[in-house]
């Protein structure tokens, strides 16, 4: 469901709007902000398979959270981690690590009802 209210230029004025359309819009960002996520846990992950040292010189993958995204050491930390439970790792054998958790990296983020 797109929104009326949405301008990438302009600020919405929130005070104006309706209450359903503020529920609406609220709903329809939390589906944005899951792709994104899973887009970005994607792409952090292909850079963790191609050796995070060789891509971006940092020694783990929190470590290039923490400074390319100026979160918190446990914010870095947990993104990390997330990043390696739902997408395969590099492993010293050659073969990548599987996943913890495959099927959450494959769901499409869902629309939320309230």
């Amino acid at each position: 469901m797109a929104s009326e209210y949405t301008s990438p230029t302009t600020p919405t004025e929130w005070w104006r709007v309706d209450t359903a359309t503020l529920h609406a819009r609220k709903q329809e960002l939390e589906v944005v902000k899951r792709r994104a996520d899973a887009e970005q846990n994607a792409i952090l992950a292909e850079i963790n398979s191609r050796g995070i040292r060789g891509c971006s010189g940092h020694s783990t993958l929190a470590a290039l959270i923490f400074e390319d995204f100026l979160v918190t050491d446990k914010e870095a930390s947990d993104r990390a981690d997330r990043v390696l439970a739902l997408h395969p790792g590099p492993s010293i054998g050659g073969d990548p690590e599987p996943p913890l958790a495959p099927l959450t990296a494959e769901a499409e983020p869902v629309t939320i009802f309230v």
